[in-house]
């Protein structure tokens, strides 16, 4: 086993970037340390030597973080940081043996060697990396060494430094290595630092011909399974948008099991060895060093930035982390986008460099490669291509330049087979890549193969990934491939553009085979009955494909999609309907979370929209599609429940029903249902009690809950109460209702908003009605943190009390604090313009306010409260959160009952709203300018 050549892998790559000298003067070092100690009065001095040893340490670092902020390479900085532990440690080391502890005529046993192990001993050290040392010795540790290793430590300790450490002997080593992977791996990479180098050559010998010989095959099926168990921890996708970059899928543990690999097998003291044994090719090692160079680099800002050994990219040290690499904003992107595109490129290259490499290292080690689970396809040997141990590999090399087409149907033939693709075969693919230009994408036998993998019945979204990782996706349709990486920086969306797209491939293709039959029975149900599947699958692997272009995605998307459609063989119609879904998919969304579907005018305008039954069964199936995509809870019971119900409204009108066109009518139904549920009441006390509630509250309830509220109110009235609360769990919904009945006044729904607010529960929907003889029926439905029932309703009583008794301040109060308990600082570094919009157009009998801006607790409070102040009634309120951004829509009327239309007062909401949304920040130059012109109104 050879050790990493360290000092000629210094020389290379940090003469370019930084002096080592610069880093650690050893002369200079030593000098001071005469100075201040000696053999006689060591105990008294050892203080002194700390300080000059945290001395160089911290001139070092700082040496090093200044090079690292002037853009010195990732390679240098690791270098550097693993050479300025060296020289440090070798000088303590020489403390201990040679001046404190000296023994003049060391016998055989008494040899003492330092190993550097792990990421130390391949010589990459992060800033607050863990630094791993094995004290090695022949036999017994003599009394003289175990001073000698106490006092290493002890020192290294001192400086704030971390250390993994071990005492054994090399007969125990090799044992431990023997029955420990992990253990084995670390010594694989073990490096000489100080002390006997002959006790250091010894163990490498015995280690390579004792633990490694033989044992080749386990090792790198060990390191594989580590792997992907790995993979699982960290969110089983390279595409998670607060990545861990070191051990997460496509990170810097990737790359190193690349290299474990490669040096168990061939024994290679650097990754670039593999080129000269020609298992590798030159372009594949400038691959792995750029890969491995972006992500040290990176690696190193987050250690100094966190102040810690930090590996997850989160969102609040991305910004700051693309500023000091150098990305600026640019072409309408931010440049933490750009940065994290770069970053996701870079982790799918690592993919594809384990894909090939690790294939091709293990597959001498496996007689024949396993199928895929669920795979029961023929063996395919046509069309130049065979099978090779259990792999699919084409007949010669020239099989693609003979016919390009053959890129497509390799992974074709791996869909339908089970086979994965051979590793010198995928090897081949890369190398092709510039085989697939303009005239591929306009080959009908190329673009009916793609059109045959994408709506695949059986897990079409596992070839997709397969061909995006290896390139042919991103060439062959030039639209996916700008959205490789693609990142939106909001804390809502959980995946880049591109894994966000397959994902939605993949949860339409669960749809369709009935997996989600229980989460999701209606799209379940209606998927069957859609005419055209292939619109579908095509649509939803559009509609983001112009993600991060400055003009209106589903525009844009709409017309690559109908282009798109065409040249994969769709009908005009078709191609058509494949547009208008891109175009439209968010319709369905944006009425069912921010509209009221009650309001007869909110269905007129989507009806007016979807215009065919079949156009709203594949808007259903995509929305839910889509959103479940997003990332896991997205699509929640109540999302879901809203979806459904303005399917079931819209579903009955174009299929020829009546019900939303006679509001009358619908009322009549709902008040003869409640009056048969009824029995105990006589006809004058149900007559009287129907007539105390307009119109939109029969439409707005169902009829058990029409019935639940008649006996709330029917029990209030009989103990005189002044204010009844009613709350239980839904749990189909997902949320859980609460009911007020209580005398109407100025402000309760901004009092109830808060006080809901300070219990901790979130509001997704809120009612309000009034009745004829004053009284107020307000109907909210709220959940926790996780989108689930809020199940504290102890909490929520002694809140709602706070309203009852009329302590408003008091609710003032806890939001405030709950306020400076949540801000999150990581949500700082994310921009959300608030935005006030104001429509009379989607009702014709009220004014809707939508409201945009960053969520806090009480936000919803806050706007309420700023309603209530302007003499405006909130009749029902609709909110949504997308990660930090609130999109509350509230249907309002003025101090009159009527819309709000003159252009002072809607100027003035819209002032005082967007104050609301500034609370505790400086009010912005919009609303500066907002207060200018209503100064010249008036």
């Amino acid at each position: 086993m050879n050790a990493p050549n360290f000092d000629h892998k210094l020389a290379k790559v940090m003469s370019l970037d930084i002096s080592p000298t610069t880093i650690l003067d050893k002369s200079a070092l030593q000098a001071n340390l005469r100075k201040a100690t000696s053999p006689v009065t060591h105990n008294n001095n050892r203080g002194d030597a700390l300080a000059i040893y945290k001395k160089f340490l911290t001139k070092g670092r700082l040496t090093l973080q200044r090079s690292m902020n002037e853009g010195a390479s990732g390679a240098s900085l690791v270098l550097g940081y693993s050479f300025l532990v060296d020289e440090i440690l070798q000088t303590i080391c020489n403390q201990a043996s040679l001046v404190l502890y000296t023994e003049p005529n060391p016998t055989v046993g008494a040899k003492l060697t330092l190993v550097a192990t792990g990421g130390y001993g391949r010589a990459e050290l992060a800033p607050w990396s863990d630094i791993d040392l094995l004290f090695l010795h022949p036999w017994k540790l003599t009394a003289r060494n175990e001073q000698v290793v106490e006092y290493v430590l002890y020192t290294l300790w001192d400086l704030g430094l971390k250390v993994g450490h071990a005492t054994r002997s090399v007969t125990d080593c090799l044992s431990r290595a023997k029955k420990d992977i992990t253990i084995r791996t670390s010594l694989l990479e073990s490096r000489f630092l100080w002390g006997h180098q002959g006790l250091y050559k010894d163990f490498s010998l015995r280690f390579w011909n004792e633990v490694v010989t033989g044992t080749e095959s386990l090792f790198v099926s060990s390191k594989l399974a580590e792997r992907d168990a790995r993979h699982h921890r960290t969110g089983d996708s390279r595409y998670l948008l607060e990545p861990n970059i070191k051990d997460g899928k496509g990170g810097l543990r990737d790359l190193h099991t690349l290299f474990w690999i490669a040096k168990y097998l061939y024994n290679v003291d650097q990754f670039s060895d593999l080129v000269g044994l020609g298992l590798i090719s030159p372009r594949e090692q400038t691959k792995f060093s750029n890969a491995e160079n972006f992500l040290w680099k990176v690696r190193a800002h987050l250690h100094i930035l966190s102040g810690r050994p930090e590996d997850r990219l989160s969102f609040d040290v991305q910004p700051e982390i693309a500023c000091h690499i150098g990305y600026a904003d640019r072409n309408g992107n931010l440049a933490v986008e750009r940065f994290m595109k770069h970053y996701f490129l870079i982790a799918k290259s690592v993919g594809e460099l384990t894909r090939v490499l690790c294939a091709s290292l293990e597959a001498d080690s496996i007689e024949v490669a396993p199928r895929r689970v669920g795979a029961f396809g023929p063996s395919p040997t046509i069309d130049c291509i065979k099978t090779d141990k259990g792999r699919l590999a084409v007949v010669h090399d020239l099989a693609f330049d003979e016919k390009p087409a053959r890129l497509l149907r390799l992974f074709r033939l791996a869909q339908t087979s089970g086979l994965d693709i051979h590793p010198r075969t995928l090897r081949l693919v890369h190398q092709c890549l510039r085989l697939i230009n303009q005239n591929l994408r306009d080959n009908v036998e190329a673009n009916e193969i793609f059109f045959q993998i994408l709506t695949y019945h059986q897990e079409p979204d596992i070839t997709l990934r397969q061909m995006s990782e290896s390139g042919v996706l991103g060439r062959f349709i030039p639209e996916f491939g700008q959205i490789i990486g693609q990142v939106q920086f909001d804390m809502y969306h959980v995946y880049t553009v591109d894994e966000h797209t397959i994902q939605a491939i993949s949860i339409l293709s669960q749809i369709e085979r009935g997996e989600l039959r229980y989460e999701l029975p209606l799209a379940t149900e209606i998927i069957s009955n859609v005419i055209s599947r292939q619109v579908l699958y095509l649509s939803l692997f559009c509609h983001d494909l112009a993600k991060g272009k400055t003009n209106n995605h589903s525009e844009t998307g709409a017309i690559i999609a109908k282009n798109l459609g065409l040249r994969l063989g769709l009908s005009d119609e078709q191609s058509e309907q494949t547009a208008w879904l891109v175009r439209n998919h968010l319709i369905l969304s944006k009425s069912a979370f921010k509209r009221d579907i009650n309001d007869p005018q909110t269905l007129t305008d989507f009806i007016t929209k979807v215009t065919s039954l079949e156009r709203l069964k594949l808007l259903f199936i995509f929305t839910l599609t889509d959103i479940k995509a997003v990332g896991p809870g997205r699509l929640n019971g109540w999302k879901n429940t809203l979806l459904t119900k303005l399917y079931h409204r819209a579903e009955e009108i174009l299929s020829g029903g009546h019900q939303a066109h006679d509001m009358n009518e619908r009322v009549i139904i709902s008040k003869t249902l409640l009056r048969r549920n009824l029995k105990t009441w006589s006809e004058k006390n149900i007559t009287e009690y129907t007539d105390k509630l307009s119109n939109p509250y029969w439409l707005a309830f169902d009829n058990n809950t029409h019935l639940q509220h008649a006996k709330l109110i029917r029990n209030s009235c009989n103990n005189s109460a002044t204010f009844e609360i009613q709350m239980q769990n839904n749990q189909l919904h997902a949320a859980t209702e609460i009911t007020v009945f209580t005398k109407d006044k100025p402000g309760l729904i901004a009092s109830m908003a808060g006080a809901i607010a300070s219990a901790g529960a979130d509001i997704v929907d809120a009612k309000a009605f009034t009745t004829n003889d004053g009284m107020a029926l307000d109907s909210f439905w709220v959940q926790d943190a996780k989108g689930d029932p809020f199940d504290e309703h102890e909490r929520l009583i002694i809140a709602l009390n706070y309203v009852r008794k009329g302590f408003h301040n008091k609710i003032v109060q806890d939001l405030t604090s709950r306020q400076a308990r949540l801000v999150s600082k990581r949500e700082d570094y994310i921009n959300i313009v608030p935005e006030v919009i104001i429509n009379n157009r989607a009702s014709n009998q009220h004014t809707l306010i939508e409201v945009n801006g960053r969520d806090r607790p009480g936000l919803l409070f806050n706007i309420c409260q700023t309603l209530t102040d302007l003499g405006i009634s909130i009749v029902t309120a609709h909110i949504s959160t997308y990660g930090i951004q609130a999109v509350d829509v509230f249907y309002v009327k003025n101090k009159y009952g009527m819309q709000l239309t003159k252009k002072a007062e809607i100027l003035k909401v819209r002032t005082c709203l967007l104050e609301a949304l500034n609370k505790n920040t400086k009010i912005n130059l919009i609303i500066k300018y907002a207060q200018k012109k209503l100064e010249e109104i008036s």
